[in-house]
Order: structure tokens, then sequence, then C-alpha cells
């Protein structure tokens, strides 16, 4: 399957504001219900850096975008569930090495089966917390903001 190109947008973290090309990404925001009936959300590691974040992917032009989202929970964290088809929020950040542009679209997923075994779990950690908790372990502000709406 084909990644979806890059679009163009406003680059309005520059003076000047200029087009810029930016890789759209789509990510799951797995969440669940504790046993006190508290809402928790569901972090993974990235893989070379261990930083936090939310199960994330490009897009394929043959998936929706909530489809892509649910399937990179699965390969990424080992959950599936109940994925909304309408995005709650959108996150940009750049990347360490190259210093891209990421715009990334979040779609909540209810998380229905955790799996023990997955295609990723010697990679990655997972870890469920409070959205507030949530949000002080990663480091991207505009998912910052999207973790304390929860």
């Amino acid at each position: 399957m084909k990644p979806v190109a890059p679009f163009a947008c406003w680059d309005l973290t520059t003076p000047g504001r200029r087009e810029v090309a930016m890789e759209l990404q789509y990510a799951a925001l797995p969440y669940r219900k504790s046993p006190e009936g508290e809402t928790q959300i569901l972090l993974v590691t990235t893989r070379k850096r261990g930083r936090w974040i939310l199960p994330k992917g490009r897009g394929e032009r043959s998936r929706p975008a909530h489809a892509v989202a649910a399937n990179e929970a699965l390969e990424e964290a080992g959950i599936s569930g109940d994925i909304q088809k309408n995005s709650i929020g959108t996150f940009y950040y750049r990347t360490i090495r190259r210093h891209r542009r990421r715009r990334v679209q979040v779609f909540r997923l209810r998380v229905r089966k955790h799996l023990k075994r997955w295609k990723e779990d010697r990679e990655r950690r997972v870890l469920w917390l409070s959205p507030g908790k949530a949000a002080r372990m990663v480091h991207h502000k505009g998912l910052k903001a999207l973790l304390l709406q929860v």
C-alpha cells in the first residue's frame, strides 16, 4: 500500500508564515474505564528513544484514517476495540533527527481487548495512566492538550 503523500499547509511557527510540506499521520487514543470508573489512557514508547506517545502511523491511500489508527494500535500496543470514525483533534510535532514536521489526526479507541503478545511487544512498553498523568509523560505540547481534554 502506498503511503499518503505529504500535503502543503501554512507553517505558523516561523516568522513570515511560509507554505511547507508536512506528512500526515493517524493516531489512536486508546482508553478504558478502571474498576473504579476512572478513565485511563494507554501510552506506548517509541522504538528508538523510549518516549511516551500514542500509537500512530502514516496513512495509506486504500484505508480510511480511523482504520489506519486502529491498525497501528494493534501493531504497536496489542490492543483492539471500537474506534470512532471522526477525529477528536490534531497535533503537530517535528522529528528529532531530520526536523521534519508531522501533522497527526487523533481518533478515540475504546479498548475491548489487550493481547499478551503482539507484533511489536518486544520493542515497546505500554502503560495505562489517568489523562493528567499521561499528559505529563508525553513530550509534544499539542498532544498534552488533547490528553487533558479526555
